[in-house]
């Protein structure tokens, strides 16, 4: 990095900045506001004074209306909420590569026409492949119309969980939906870009039928990585070593340098060429058509448009016979993909792509060291240790394997796996029998680097879990991780590790005795809570089973680690509804731990909740009320129906139970009055019955549904009758985790989605 950085350096830093400071909105200022400030920062810098300062704060403040005008622009159509779940006629074209799943195809189409309404806006959509007509595929470009339904952008909304609303807004995406028929309008025919990404994929698919590294050699061709396994994507995530199969700087750069080598070679040995143009200046233009080729085929994610701006920025360098330094292609870099993009900051892509460049820069000047094998390993310990603040800020985790298995991984797949994929590919399209043979060649050597990189799964230690509780940690961690990696003495470096500290040692607050934390996560249309006492965490159900997921692994267990818990002492599953049970599998994965449940002959070594069971933790006092071994409930009515008592304050959580299970506890507990009450079967009218209401009279009502649920939970009937005794009434879909403090003097409510909203938020 430069010793002094110029004003003009500084711009893009600045450019930048103002982007992120509109991120922190909860709603959009006004576009005019913003502009008239721009316009009266420009006055003051026509002042002789700080005209250097004004000229920074004015960059950052075009960042910021840069962001703004992008918002505004997605966010000028929403889906109104009358046409939710409405069959609509709409038609469009398809702007994605369709991602083929088994029985459903997706993919992104950007409307032309919705109702009778000319609207242009992008929609994600699902079409199952047994509602398709006539029309068997759906291809890049296809102009369809169709009938479908829809749903404005909605996502789980929980601590530590994925924000499914900040990706559709990041891809510009509007709503959500499903077709129900549809018809062809007509399909391009054009052969270049999309096209040629599908005819790669298909020929890909064609030459390694159901083999098992399909997908991964797919995603190094053509950067779609819809046909990795689910399983592959943990071991890519463990290791540290998922941006391989991300086409970036690796890829881009080793088929540029590739074809400047063949292309400088071929060149020199033809007299007439060399006269004709310099063959170091015809590889290098060839280089760059190269890498661009490459980069339109791949899709032009992030990290590709990064890249191929720096290759592009380094090759005009060459061109021109100027010198330039890593760091400013990097600083160009960023500005450009923010000019085309300044959305791109709300993707983990776009900060893990140039930490990654800006440490390797950062740490690798003035270095001498000659051996090429010690400049790869110290290449190695700067990467893990400069993306260490955003892996643990993104994904809440950090694998020191990954610097053992990138030793071998990243050149076998980058110099090796690669080239034969790509070479293969190509020649597909010429003869299927010898690229046909090549894709093999490839993923064989994938598997042997496979089964080298799956060693360091079986180790636990390898992976760190802790997540960045807060900003603050976030900087120091960073400044920590300049320290250590600065090219000076090690007394120098040394100080990094005093920034590090509040990462090691920091905990997040936990209750004080005699005090419950509460909460009620969003998973959708299911049940699961979370009980923390001062010592100890009780997890109640654990959510429905998703398409590729499922709610322990997508939203208990982030959870959890959000809030600095490497253990959990005690399971109920209420029943064995999928809803209550789907993510009990991966949660006890991760967090072995007893089990108290109806339903014990699905797991081994479970206690069966019964009648009378009571326990005391921190001060905190719990019991089952239901069910008893002497009745004969079944399903939603043998549900465990846990008491959590706080002096005077209780809460109850009854699972599915129905009115006759409602009646058993009326018999047997006269006095049922609790302070919060989480609705029987998600609010169903099965349950929560007239007396069952007056009797527990809760001052607060929790509905565990899903948005828009087929079921129409809660029923209006129960929402009235919860009404009628003065209830405050919440449901998770709408307010997103709820979480509860609760000691012996109050109770402190928390609705996420609320404290924790963002302008693009429904």
């Amino acid at each position: 990095m430069p010793h002094r950085l110029s004003i003009y350096n500084i711009f893009p830093l600045s450019f930048l900045v103002g982007i992120l400071s509109l991120q922190f909105f909860s709603t959009l200022p006004s576009l005019a506001g913003a502009l008239i400030v721009l316009l009266i920062a420009c006055g003051i810098y026509l002042l002789p004074h700080y005209r250097k300062f004004f000229l920074i704060i004015i960059v950052g403040l075009l960042g910021f209306n840069w962001a703004l005008f992008s918002a505004v622009r997605i966010l000028s159509w929403e889906l109104p909420h009358t046409w939710e779940g409405k069959n609509l006629a709409i038609t469009g074209k398809v702007v994605s590569l369709p991602e083929h799943h088994l029985g459903y195809s997706k993919f992104i189409l950007t409307t032309e026409t919705i109702g009778a309404q000319k609207i242009k806006t992008r929609i994600l959509l699902n079409w199952s492949t047994y509602h398709r007509d006539n029309l068997t595929t759906i291809h890049m470009n296809d102009e369809l119309m169709l009938q479908v339904r829809l749903k404005r952008p909605h996502g789980l909304f929980n601590p530590g969980g994925f924000d499914f609303e900040q990706y559709l807004f990041a891809h510009h995406i509007r709503a959500t939906g499903y077709v129900i028929s549809g018809t062809l309008l007509n399909r391009t025919a054009h052969f270049w870009h999309s096209n040629f990404r599908e005819r790669l994929r298909s020929n890909i698919a064609q030459a390694l039928f159901h083999n098992p590294f399909t997908g991964v050699i797919v995603a190094l061709v053509t950067g779609d990585q819809s046909g990795i396994q689910t399983l592959q994507w943990q071991t890519l995530r463990d290791t540290g070593t998922s941006y391989l199969v991300a086409i970036a700087g690796l890829h881009i750069g080793l088929v540029a340098v590739v074809v400047f080598w063949g292309v400088n070679f071929l060149w020199r040995r033809s007299r007439r060429l060399v006269l004709f143009y310099p063959a170091f200046y015809a590889a290098t233009i060839a280089g760059l058509i190269a890498a661009l080729i490459y980069s339109a085929v791949s899709g032009w994610s992030i990290p590709t448009q990064r890249a191929l701006i720096m290759f592009t920025v380094f090759a005009l360098a060459l061109l021109l016979q100027r010198n330039l330094q890593a760091w400013r292609a990097l600083l160009l870099s960023l500005f450009m993909v923010l000019v085309i993009d300044p959305l791109a900051v709300l993707q983990a892509g776009f900060w893990l792509s140039f930490a990654a460049v800006f440490f390797i820069a950062y740490a690798l000047q003035n270095k001498t060291q000659k051996s090429v094998i010690k400049k790869y390993i110290y290449l190695q310990l700067v990467v893990l240790l400069g993306l260490l603040p955003f892996s643990l800020l993104f994904f809440q985790q950090m694998s020191l394997a990954a610097f053992f298995a990138n030793i071998v991984a990243l050149p076998g797949v980058c110099l090796v796996v690669v080239p034969l994929s790509l070479l293969g590919a190509l020649l597909t399209l010429v003869t299927p029998y010898f690229g046909g043979w090549l894709l093999y060649l490839a993923t064989k050597l994938m598997a042997w680097i496979w089964w080298y990189i799956e060693l360091f799964t079986h180790w636990s230690w390898f992976n760190w879990y802790h997540p960045i509780f807060h900003a603050w940690v976030l900087l120091t961690t960073i400044i920590g991780v300049l320290f250590l990696l600065a090219p000076r003495s090690w007394w120098f470096k040394s100080w990094g590790i005093l920034w590090l500290l509040p990462l090691i040692f920091y905990t997040p607050a936990r209750p004080q005795n005699g005090e419950v934390w509460f909460s009620l996560l969003d998973v959708g249309q299911g049940l699961s809570a979370v009980v923390q006492t001062r010592n100890h965490v009780l997890v109640y159900d654990t959510g429905p089973r998703f398409a590729t997921t499922d709610a322990g692994a997508s939203v208990i267990i982030p959870y959890l680690r959000s809030l600095g818990r490497n253990k959990i002492d005690s399971l109920v599953i209420s029943h064995g509804d999928e809803d209550h049970i789907g993510g009990a599998a991966s949660l006890l994965k991760v967090f072995p731990t007893a089990i108290y449940t109806s339903v014990p002959e699905k797991f081994p070594q479970a206690q069966f909740c019964s009648l009378g069971q009571t326990w005391q933790w921190d001060g905190v006092i719990f019991s089952f009320l239901s069910p008893a071994t002497d009745t004969n409930f079944t399903g939603n009515n043998a549900s465990c129906v846990l008491k959590i008592n706080v002096g005077d304050k209780t809460i109850l959580l009854t699972g599915d139970i129905e009115k006759p299970t409602e009646e058993f506890l009326l018999q047997h507990f006269p006095n049922l009055k609790t302070t919060v009450l989480i609705a029987p079967h998600h609010g169903s009218n099965t349950s929560s019955s007239v007396n069952f209401v007056l009797a527990t009279h809760p001052q607060y009502v929790l509905f565990p549904t899903g948005y828009r649920n087929r079921f129409h939970f809660p029923s209006p009937m129960v929402i009235k009758r919860y009404t009628k005794i003065g209830a405050q009434l919440l449901n998770v879909a709408l307010t997103g985790e709820i979480s509860l403090r609760v000691n012996r003097d109050n109770i402190v409510f928390n609705l996420y989605r609320v404290t924790n909203r963002h302008y693009w938020n429904d």
